[in-house]
């Protein structure tokens, strides 16, 4: 049944037209000699004995053709299908899993809400009414460890980011976003929980925001908040990637001292 299939297609596409015809035209003078309506003599009966044999042969060739030249399409695409994907093999083995155009509060906090372990955050300073989201604050309610890394306001690097973003030479602007960040944390009383937050005087080499095995890691740009540039998504802690994101973390944590959230007077 496939084989007749196959005539077919081939005759309605045109295909091995003069093949088909060679055996059929043998076929006839073969079945005209059997029934006696021409006799052919015998050397005739097999040259077209032996044409409908090589005919049908070559079909079989050609249809081995066409099922290799398929084969080696399909291949081809494969091969470039996996050249096409080992750079970003190559990305991927260093844990890098994708770059954004910019920081996307959204993401950051889909990610917070599934965070089981634990959450850091690396950031000058944290501006906003609400510096802090609700779905942080429901995370640290529910037991996720989270600690957050900060500029100390104080410090003479907060002067010279003020002035790297063309802000007034004044600690009033972090000051104010440290007083927000500190009524968010005692009014959702996240002090009572695994949370801490500590003041750095260093160079930030990067803002972070990590929960769990995921992290999204910006650059601090000249002149622009680091929140407009792209930003890199991590994953794992064990990637290349990730191993130094944690490890410069936590020896900034290490280092740092502290914020006063109790006592701050502005």
């Amino acid at each position: 049944m496939k084989l007749i299939t196959a005539i077919f297609n081939d005759i309605k596409k045109g295909e091995n037209l003069e093949v088909y015809l060679v055996i059929l035209i043998s076929l006839i003078v073969l079945l005209m000699d059997v029934f006696g309506s021409v006799k052919f003599d015998s050397l005739t009966n097999v040259i077209l004995a032996v044409l409908a044999l090589l005919s049908l042969g070559t079909l079989s060739t050609r249809g081995t053709l066409v099922s290799l030249r398929n084969s080696i399409g399909e291949l081809d695409k494969k091969i470039e299908k996996l050249e096409a994907d080992i750079p970003n093999r190559e990305i991927s083995i260093f844990g890098l899993n994708g770059i954004h155009e910019d920081q996307s509060n959204d993401y950051i906090d889909q990610n917070f809400r599934n965070a089981k372990d634990e959450i850091c955050i690396l950031e000058t300073w944290i501006p906003g009414v609400l510096p802090l989201r609700s779905e942080f604050i429901e995370a640290v309610k529910l037991g996720t460890k989270a600690r957050i890394l900060i500029m100390d306001i104080d410090a003479e690097i907060a002067l010279q980011r003020l002035d790297d973003q063309d802000f007034p030479q004044s600690t009033a602007r972090p000051r104010a976003a440290f007083e927000m960040l500190k009524a968010t944390i005692e009014k959702n009383e996240l002090q009572n929980h695994e949370f801490e937050v500590r003041f750095y005087k260093a160079l930030p080499p990067f803002s972070l925001y990590m929960a769990d095995e995921w992290m999204m890691m910006g650059i601090f740009w000249h002149n622009r908040s680091s929140i407009e540039g792209p930003h890199f998504e991590i994953h794992g802690k064990s990637s290349k990637f990730g191993r130094y994101v944690l490890d410069t973390y936590n020896k900034m944590w290490d280092k740092a001292t502290p914020a006063p959230l109790k006592q701050f007077g502005v």
